[in-house]
């Protein structure tokens, strides 16, 4: 028997996930408002979230990040051999004429751990941290192609994304399969976006050039250097495990 979903800890994930996103304090109203969930219950969640540290209130008594969501994304961070591995090779890295973005897809969301652009120092691009809705993010939609057509979750997207990118996604699968990347067409014969996928351990990031205008002839150059990048990581993941055994 297959085990059921506890709403409730979705709920309450929910609510922290869309506080820990939010760039202001949020009060249980607007909170509720954003989720669709009632104002009673989301009250009830955050009061269990302030019980142990995950938020806490302000002055005005609406709701911020707790320490024990700062203690939670460190620890995930640390114990994540693929992001340390990521950031370690990005920050050895530098463009001056594209941007480099490194994320990961929860739900329909991408979350960038590394956003560089062509003016910014490898270190800048650590602050580069924001998320982004699937349907505005190459890397998102590489991401959602592999985990839906690859790996074949059946989850339902209709009503979460847009019926233009649920079309494209068989066709975004066929691309990643054949080439090894996926890359988004300004016109037949420029692309401005470029992703490929790399998975260790269970979990796939994106990674991407953006910010380009790169004829078809001229690519080619663009997917090698998008290898070199995601075999550094390799690497660096099969060291990082050599070193903790």
């Amino acid at each position: 028997m297959t085990a059921q979903p506890n709403q409730s800890l979705i709920d309450g994930i929910t609510c922290l996930q869309e506080l820990s996103s939010s760039s202001r304090p949020l009060g249980n109203k607007e909170l509720a408002e954003r989720l669709g969930i009632n104002v009673v219950k989301v009250n009830r969640l955050l009061k269990s979230l302030q019980s142990i540290g995950m938020v806490e209130q302000n002055k005005q008594r609406k709701y911020v990040c707790g320490s024990g969501i700062h203690l939670l994304a460190a620890q995930s961070l640390h114990n994540s051999t693929i992001l340390r591995a990521s950031l370690r090779v990005a920050l050895s890295r530098a463009y001056s004429d594209r941007t480099l973005a490194i994320g990961t897809l929860w739900r329909t969301s991408v979350i960038y751990t590394y956003y560089a652009l062509d003016t910014h120092s490898p270190l800048e691009g650590l602050s580069g941290y924001r998320t982004t809705d699937v349907n505005e993010s190459t890397i998102g939609q590489a991401l959602l192609a592999e985990k839906v057509g690859i790996n074949g979750s059946n989850e339902d997207y209709s009503g979460h994304i847009g019926e233009e990118l649920l079309n494209r996604l068989p066709s975004i699968t066929q691309q990643i399969q054949d080439t090894g990347y996926y890359a988004h067409f300004v016109d037949s014969h420029y692309i401005d976006n470029i992703c490929a996928l790399l998975r260790f351990e269970g979990m796939s990031i994106g990674l991407a050039f953006a910010n380009i205008h790169v004829h078809t002839d001229d690519m080619q150059a663009y997917v090698d250097e998008l290898q070199v990048i995601a075999n550094a990581i390799k690497d660096e993941c099969l060291a990082l495990v050599d070193s903790e055994v």
